[in-house]
Parts: structure tokens; C-alpha cells; sequence
């Protein structure tokens, strides 16, 4: 054997002029960041995009079709999760797809703009950050009267959660922090507020894949690639399992502030760094 540095040979070609693999670990290190950070309220977006920053990881169609695939492992996660309440409750698909319509028609309408544009910008999701985390205070010192449950949704307070939802689109945001801050400003239960902000995003995301999906060469599909996107979507979904069972206990005795002074030190970590 060479005297080269070994890899596994469960790599994925990033980089598509230069062919520079990326071992299975750093795969498996995405899909760990994808469902850890996907539904905790500090945005997915900005960690995966700090990280593949820091690993030199090159934006090309490979690494979408990857960033696709971590998200559907994540959503299965969701799927295991809540499919025995959603069946239970099915009004709440009705809801969680009530939600969506808003979000999905917005996203349609800027999905180049936020694709092109806003991803590009580290001083956006800076900003992004802080400013979420700084309504993460100012929410919790109302100290609202949380008396709400799923049980109380309506279809109003649901498309409501979808409007915000949409501003998630922007990187930084968070989709699971924006429904957050708007249902507890409704009288929601934290806990309560997350399980629904969990709901809303399969539809979500599930469109933005399929959307992602099909603007992707399908001749990138080769078999080694579909066994390290397996990979990578099979640690998302371990993780997110994990994560999402976390901070519906964690939500239940404590409120957001921690979440808000991670992403105000974070934001301004990123803007010192940036500059």
C-alpha cells in the first residue's frame, strides 16, 4: 500500500475538477452536525455551512445532493418519532400541511435569491443568529402565560407558524426557533410548540428536497455515492432521534435563553472571524 494517507473507500467526490475525496468520517461528522442542529433552535443552515467552511468543502452539485440526502435522514427521524400521534391526531397533518402552504409558495418565489444570494453571506447569518437569539430573550422576559397545547391548534394559529416559518429560509434563522417564538407569543407550551415546529417541517422539508432533488445531475448518483449519502442521511437520522427527544424534555422545565446566548456568541464569533 502507498505510503499516502489511507481512506476508506466509502468517499464522495466533492470537488469535481480536482476529484479530492472526503474520508467516511467527515461524511458521518456532516450527517452528525445535520441532526443535531436540525431541529434544536440554532439553524442547521449556518453550523453546516461554518463547517464545510472550515473543511474547505467546495459548493457544487455533489455537495447539494449530499446536504439533500442529511436532511431526509433527519425528517425520518420526525416520521419515527410523531407517525403514532399524527395517525392518532390526524388533524394535525391537516395542520402541519396548513403550515406549509405559506412557506411553500414563498420559498418557490426566492428560492434562487436565498440559494444564491443569502448562503453566500457570512455577515447575513451572523446577523441571522443574533438577532433570532436576542428574540429568544425578549420573548421569554415577557414571561408569557404558556397555557396552550396541540390540542388547542386551529388552522389560523398554524398557517400563522407557516408565514414565520418562511423566514427560515433565510441562513441563520432557524425553522424550528421562528415557530417557537410565534407560538409561545400565542400562549403555547414550549414542548408543545416544538412538537408542532417538528410537525410543520416534514412537509417543508420534504418540498425543499424534492425541490433541491430534481435540479440535481442524475448521473451524480453513482454507486459510491449512494452508499456514502446513505451514510451520512443514516447518521442524521441517528442523531436527530437523539436531539429532538432532548429538547422536547429539555423545553419542558427550561426555556429558550440558553439557546439564545449560544447563538449571540456564535453570531459575533462568526463576524469576528469573518472580519
Amino acid at each position: 500500500m502507498p505510503a499516502t494517507r489511507r481512506t476508506s473507500r466509502l468517499v464522495i467526490e466533492w470537488n469535481l475538477e480536482s476529484k479530492r475525496p472526503v474520508s467516511d468520517w467527515i461524511v458521518i461528522l456532516l450527517g452528525v452536525i445535520e441532526g443535531i442542529t436540525e431541529f434544536l433552535p440554532i439553524s442547521s443552515t449556518a453550523h453546516l455551512i461554518i463547517v464545510s467552511t472550515l473543511l474547505k468543502l467546495p459548493q457544487n452539485e455533489v455537495v447539494t445532493l449530499f446536504e439533500v440526502f442529511i436532511q431526509l435522514g433527519a425528517i425520518m427521524a420526525i416520521v419515527a418519532l410523531y407517525w403514532k400521534l399524527v395517525w392518532t391526531h390526524r388533524r394535525y397533518f391537516m395542520m402541519a400541511l396548513a403550515g406549509f402552504l405559506p412557506t411553500a409558495v414563498i420559498g418557490v418565489f426566492f428560492y434562487e435569491i436565498v440559494k444564491n444570494i443569502f448562503f453566500q453571506s457570512t455577515v447575513l447569518i451572523a446577523f441571522a443568529l443574533v438577532v433570532v437569539g436576542l428574540l429568544f430573550i425578549i420573548v421569554e422576559k415577557l414571561h408569557l402565560p404558556l397555557h396552550k397545547t396541540l390540542r388547542d391548534l386551529t388552522y389560523h394559529d398554524a398557517i400563522i407558524c407557516g408565514i414565520a416559518q418562511s423566514f427560515a429560509l433565510l441562513p441563520g434563522v432557524s425553522r424550528v426557533g421562528v415557530v417557537l417564538i410565534v407560538m409561545l407569543l400565542m400562549r403555547y407550551k414550549r414542548a408543545d410548540a416544538a412538537v408542532f415546529s417538528f410537525l410543520i417541517a416534514v412537509p417543508t422539508m420534504l418540498g425543499a428536497s424534492a425541490l433541491d432533488f430534481v435540479k440535481t445531475d442524475a448521473g451524480l448518483l453513482t454507486s459510491n455515492v449512494m452508499v456514502t449519502l446513505a451514510i451520512g442521511a443514516a447518521a442524521a437520522f441517528a442523531t436527530a432521534l437523539v436531539s429532538v427527544k432532548w429538547l422536547v424534555g429539555f423545553l419542558q422545565k427550561h426555556d429558550l435563553q440558553g439557546f439564545a446566548f449560544y447563538r449571540i456568541a456564535l453570531g459575533f464569533s462568526l463576524l469576528f472571524l469573518h472580519l
